[in-house]
């Protein structure tokens, strides 16, 4: 689906997974339909995306990736606690929707993908007075380009 904004195009991706140490099901929310696989560029490595995790209407946790989404996904779904890590808050969960976002354009960085994804998690708290659920970290950069706050603002219209 696309969003067209003053300058962008917001492009995104709807889901139902189901996880359990791994996901188990993907279903399109937009085709109704169960697929194998998410569909691309979801599936490219090096292409930022921004993906936000909802149930019963709330915004559970708000995460960004290189790397290809289920890869990542399952990354944190199977992690038990070596070397520290201990994946997702909200693997406990089983099923939950995701709405993941697709930044093409070249000049989309590390740096500003996480300053869109820390100024959608403060419109979280702003908007609901509440942090998202399973949210236990947050990258905060200076804004360098005020494009970071109208996209988290359309982001946050679209999940909220």
């Amino acid at each position: 689906m696309k969003i067209t904004m003053t300058k962008e195009k917001l492009e995104f991706y709807k889901y139902e997974i189901r996880f359990k140490k791994r996901i188990t099901k993907i279903s399109s929310l937009e085709k109704k339909q169960a697929l194998k696989f998410f569909e691309e560029p979801l599936n490219t490595t090096g292409v930022y995306k921004i993906y936000i995790l909802r149930k019963n209407n709330r915004i559970l946790y708000v995460g960004q990736t290189k790397r290809q989404l289920r890869s990542r996904l399952n990354y944190g779904l199977a992690a038990e606690g070596k070397n520290g890590y201990h994946g997702y808050k909200w693997k406990t969960e089983e099923v939950a929707e995701i709405i993941v976002f697709y930044f093409m354009d070249r000049k989309y960085d590390q740096e500003l993908i996480e300053t869109i994804e820390g100024e959608i998690v403060y419109l979280v708290r702003k908007k609901t007075g509440h942090w998202p659920i399973f949210q236990n970290e947050i990258h905060f950069h200076n804004v360098k380009d005020k494009s970071a706050f109208q996209i988290a603002n359309e982001i946050y219209s679209i999940v909220s």
